[in-house]
């Protein structure tokens, strides 16, 4: 039996105040895609400037299983142009930007690994097979020339999307490489016919310069650009996800937007041919328009 409570009795009422804060209610305001996209596993290699902007906005845009990879700390050099503040130095980027997303972004499940990438894959620790899609935003040629070996030599079909920026915001460049389709990340290389070095035919930036500075004589070197390179870079790989996950796109893609050159001449270097050349602010390439005979890598495009 109830007990009966008589209202003369309670001195003050005081108004309970629920707010919702569930997933499904919090994502009514984001409508540009399916939600069933959400369910897709994607892979981030880097934590960097790049990647920590991809990774949050992922989040945030409802992605609900991310797996992220980077071996380095976060330092005190790298706060204005990252994602995470002084409260994250010394952490491993990956676990200090699990954290933070786990703090403010409910229902994210992040996988993280403070390890190189090629270990990871050698030593099977993760399986690029096992994700719907892999960025790399970890900015480095060398790394990316290798992941992109590695798929086209294991004929692995997970599209990648590479992403990097140029020094001192010359350009931004986000490019879409599947295996079976015409061109790969290797065909954006060529060698010196003088030197035989490999250089990157994609640059806005004159060949054979020096464009690293040093980082306080600690032995480590960087492209300097700021905060806002890589949150342009950063909407090129979003806009890029999207239409991956909506299957609209069907060739191998490389797109460049360009830069403003004044201050990359205020510290003496030139722009490239490709950079003048261009007259448009985003160039857009399919892989049957920048694939390299003598890459070595990928299939050519006879009979596609």
């Amino acid at each position: 039996m109830l007990k009966e409570t008589s209202l003369e009795k309670v001195e003050e009422l005081q108004p309970l105040l629920m707010e919702r804060a569930d997933k499904k209610f919090l994502m009514k305001r984001v409508t540009e895609q399916d939600s069933e996209n959400y369910k897709n596993r994607i892979l981030i290699i880097g934590c960097g400037s790049i990647g920590g902007h991809v990774i949050c906005e992922l989040a945030k845009a409802g992605y609900e299983d991310l797996t992220i990879v980077d071996y380095e700390r976060l330092t005190e050099e790298n706060i204005f142009r990252h994602v995470l503040g002084m409260e994250y130095v010394n952490r491993y980027k990956c676990e200090a930007l699990n954290i933070y997303i786990q703090k403010n972004i409910p229902e994210v499940k992040i996988t993280t690994l403070a390890e190189k990438i090629e270990d990871a894959i050698t030593e099977e620790d993760i399986n690029f097979e096992d994700y719907n899609l892999i960025i790399s935003a970890a900015g480095n040629h060398n790394l990316n020339r290798w992941i992109n070996s590695w798929i086209q030599n294991n004929k692995i079909k997970v599209p990648v999307v590479y992403l990097w920026n140029e020094v001192y915001g010359i350009g931004n460049h986000a490019a879409y490489i599947k295996y079976g389709n015409c061109g790969c990340y290797e065909c954006f290389f060529d060698r010196d016919e003088e030197t035989g070095e490999l250089y990157d035919k994609t640059s806005y930036c004159m060949r054979g310069q020096i464009i690293t500075e040093s980082a306080g004589g600690c032995g480590k070197t960087y492209v300097p650009y700021g905060n806002l390179v890589s949150l342009k870079t950063m909407l090129l790989c979003l806009k890029m996800v999207k239409n991956i996950f909506e299957e609209n796109l069907d060739d191998n893609l490389l797109i460049s937007l360009k830069g403003d050159s004044d201050y990359l001449e205020k510290h003496n270097l030139e722009t490239s041919g490709r950079y003048l050349r261009q007259q448009e602010q985003i160039k857009i390439l399919t892989g049957k328009q920048f694939v390299n005979i003598n890459c070595g890598v990928c299939n050519d495009c006879n009979g596609k």
